[in-house]
């Protein structure tokens, strides 16, 4: 496994996931060791995930078939005088074409849950009821029903030996919960010194829980590499768009592609910033993010179509649940942080980054064609 380990992303397509030793054994309430997260999964290719690959307005499965916040747009837009019998057709349609794009313009809106040093519940203690009840039920065993006074002696002796048991017990349950807590600290301070392998195993663990299409490559010092995987804009954002006529009347209308490249590099900042707050919050020792933006599914192979150096202290500081800044291009503009970005106009999609470019080498390589 030194050299690293590939999956198939797309047809004729495999990322190559490359690892430095074991996997950490460690963990806040694991005992096993995670299965590495795949981009097939990451990129919904069987349809069943993510929203990040198809412009067909679909959803997880746990959530429900519309989403609210469109729901309210929608009837404001109708002026919320249509009869329910109307809530078919194309409302439908264009509420789901308005869900899939609120879903992939406002990713970095959704709040993150940061890890933090797992403190295990003590032992309850031990019931002196239980053990005394057990203690008598030992002494007399092996001494038959009929031997009374025998009995009788034993369990006057039970008695004397019920409170040293106690305190036998209560001190194994003890010295194994300091053994899982000391573990559970090791994996702890692991992730605080951004540590390569648990680092790795932490993020592949999060993105895949949170569905996030990304994947770790490397950790370096406080620094790590993650290549995120996006398709075309056509697949990403979609043909059609929601529109309305007027206030009663709405439609999907056909997207002309000059918006659709709009959408489509709005939607890869967006994604960029969803994937940074992600991983800040789940490992506290990691103080910067390289983010290299694949296009796995382009029609001339893969290309990196963006680069992006993104500090703690400027997306994820202390005390906030989601991103500090809401644009990359103007953060990037400030000096705030580093973006990577070729676009021929403003109405035109990301162009392919050359492959002198720093760093776009090293997020190919992590690619096999063919």
């Amino acid at each position: 496994m030194a050299g690293g380990v590939d999956f198939r992303v797309a047809p004729d397509v495999r990322l190559l996931l490359r690892r430095r030793g074991p996997r950490s054994p460690f963990g806040p309430g694991l005992q096993r060791r995670p299965t590495p997260v795949t981009l097939d999964e990451l990129l919904d290719l069987d349809g069943s995930a993510s929203s990040w690959t198809s412009g067909a307005p679909r959803r997880p499965a746990d959530q429900p078939d519309i989403d609210e916040p469109s729901v309210r747009e929608w009837q404001q837009l109708s002026g919320g005088g249509l009869a329910a019998s109307h809530h078919g057709g194309a409302t439908d349609e264009w509420i789901g074409h308005e869900a899939h794009l609120q879903r992939l313009l406002s990713a970095h809106t959704v709040p993150v849950i940061r890890a933090q040093r797992p403190v295990l519940t003590p032992p309850a203690p031990v019931s002196r009821a239980l053990v005394r009840e057990q203690v008598r039920r030992d002494a007399t065993h092996d001494i038959p029903a009929w031997h009374v006074r025998g009995r009788m002696l034993a369990l006057r002796d039970a008695e004397d030996n019920v409170d040293a048991q106690v305190q036998v017990e209560q001190a194994h349950l003890d010295s194994e919960h300091a053994t899982r807590q000391a573990a559970a600290d090791t994996w702890w301070q692991r992730l605080c010194d951004a540590e390569p392998i648990a680092t790795m195993d932490q993020l592949n663990q999060g993105f895949e829980r949170d569905v996030v299409p990304a994947g770790p490559t490397a950790v370096e010092g406080d620094t790590a590499h993650v290549v995120m995987a996006v398709d075309t804009a056509e697949m990403l954002i979609g043909r059609r768009e929601p529109s309305t006529r007027d206030q009663r009347s709405v439609s999907v209308a056909i997207m002309n592609e000059s918006r659709r490249n709009r959408l489509y590099v709005q939607a890869l900042c967006a994604g960029v910033l969803q994937v940074a707050a992600v991983s800040f919050a789940l490992v506290p020792g990691i103080r910067r993010l390289e983010i290299a933006v694949v296009g796995v599914t382009r029609p001339g192979g893969p290309a990196v179509l963006m680069l992006a150096g993104l500090p703690r202290d400027v997306v994820l500081p202390d005390g906030i649940d989601r991103p500090a800044i809401a644009e990359l291009v103007a953060s990037a503009q400030q000096g705030r942080i580093r973006l990577v970005l070729e676009r021929s106009g403003l109405d035109d999609g990301p162009k392919p980054l050359s492959t002198r470019t720093p760093g776009v080498q090293a997020a190919l390589d992590a690619i096999h064609v063919g």
